[in-house]
């Protein structure tokens, strides 16, 4: 579409001649020359500025790759098909969640040319952002005329958690130092997997012998176990309504995604399998335990876009889709919140589902005050201090009668700090490692 642009500072340069023309047929015949003129030149203008917009093309990849709070540049390519040049004004509609340098930019689009240009931006939120329209606007050759028109276009921007952070606290985790560094963990215990049979050996324990084989060639026979190389662990990631609660500034659940990553990236190291599974009220993503670099990729896409939703978890639903499709022993780390009572009762009751045959740890973070009452040495000053307290004690004495419930079945359940969340599940996955408890 044609809008005016410096054609009003022309329309005024008529002014004079327009004064003088009342005064005799001279100054008359010139004005309406003038304006004939004017209006000529006008008309070949707008034409110009109609072929210019014509001629102009705007492109963008169809999929970004970003990551949630760091800078990223966002590349866009313009093309000109006409021959005279183009001085364009670019306006996108970004989506809110993208922090942009500039909300426009003006550049120079020569004639039968391509140009691409560069947008500085930090995403804030995670997930898909899509970009659906580009603005352009071009002067025409003697600037009486603005053209513009709206570009439909499909451009998502995928972004995914950001690791940097927790990676750093877990840095000697990721050195490559060969078979040094978490390869070097003492194992305790002499293995849980089969390896061959021999002779009995004096000194051997009474469990380890073979009595079939014993039976059949009348000697005693042992078996000879060996330390698992590979065991598969599943992350369980609850995106229910309380995983919308906020700890550190962000909600929950950008904890939980990026210490499952996180976790994905250590038990690769280890050589272990790594699984997924989402769910709220029923599971929303499942990716079977598998091992390489090409798996945490497919575990990443698998959760990046994942949110809060306003459903309950539906703990019989989930242990039901575990018993069915997890077949193979595994270790169970669950992240989840379960201080509501109906939810903890709901968890207990159904857990003996997976509990029996999976090693089963729950991790939940901490959202508010969940101490003893008298575990800080200062006293309280306000009465809101009290409330508080003792509020904290209440949450406190929850959480212990839960945690002795599922001890009782086999299962651990801790409550952490969301700056260590990460930190410390790692670390009760390589202690359950070395201990050989899966």
């Amino acid at each position: 579409m044609i809008y005016p642009g410096k054609i009003t500072v022309w329309i005024l340069a008529l002014a004079p001649f327009a004064a003088m023309a009342p005064h005799g047929s001279l100054f008359l015949n010139v004005f309406l020359l003038v304006c004939a003129i004017f209006v000529i030149a006008a008309v070949y203008d707008a034409r110009g500025a109609m072929n210019i917009i014509k001629g102009v093309s705007v492109s963008l990849p169809e999929s970004e790759r970003m990551t949630i709070y760091r800078e990223s540049k966002l590349k866009f390519s313009f093309a000109n098909s006409a021959d005279d040049a183009a001085h364009a004004r670019i306006k996108p509609e970004f989506p809110a969640e993208l922090d942009i340098s500039a909300p426009e930019m003006l550049i120079d689009l020569p004639g039968g040319s391509e140009t691409a240009a560069e947008w500085k931006c930090t995403p804030t939120k995670r997930g898909d952002l899509e970009i659906e329209r580009v603005h352009v606007e071009v002067s025409s050759g003697l600037g009486l005329w603005l053209a513009r028109k709206t570009f439909a276009v499909e451009s998502v921007i995928k972004v995914y958690p950001n690791l940097l952070k927790d990676r750093t606290k877990l840095s000697s985790f990721f050195l490559n130092r060969g078979d040094s560094g978490l390869h070097l963990l003492r194992m305790l215990g002499r293995g849980r997997e089969f390896e061959k049979l021999r002779e009995y050996i004096p000194g051997d324990s009474m469990d380890i012998i073979s009595w079939k084989t014993t039976a059949k060639k009348n000697k005693p026979i042992s078996k000879v176990f060996q330390q698992e190389r590979t065991q598969d662990v599943y992350v369980v990631i609850d995106i229910s309504r309380l995983s919308g609660r906020e700890a550190g500034g962000v909600s929950v659940l950008e904890h939980f995604i990026s210490a499952a990553l996180i976790l994905a990236l250590v038990t690769e190291k280890q050589k272990d399998s790594f699984g997924l599974i989402a769910f709220d009220d029923n599971v929303r993503a499942y990716v079977k335990a598998k091992g390489g670099k090409n798996h945490f990729g497919a575990c990443r896409e698998a959760v990046y876009a994942l949110q809060p939703t306003p459903a309950s978890p539906d703990f019989n639903n989930l242990f039901s889709f575990i018993r069915t499709n997890v077949r193979k022993r595994a270790l169970l780390v669950f992240l989840t919140d379960i201080d509501d009572p109906a939810l903890s009762e709901s968890f207990i009751s159904d857990a003996p589902l997976v509990n029996r045959k999976h090693v089963c740890v729950v991790n939940s973070m901490k959202t508010g005050n969940h101490n003893t009452l008298f575990q800080r040495d200062d006293a309280p000053s306000t009465s809101i201090d009290i409330l508080d307290r003792l509020t904290g004690h209440v949450r406190w004495s929850e959480f212990m009668e839960v945690a002795n419930a599922l001890r009782k079945m086999g299962m651990k359940l801790t409550a952490s700090e969301f700056e260590t969340f990460t930190s410390d599940i790692v670390s009760e996955y390589l202690n359950i490692k070395r201990r050989q408890i899966i």
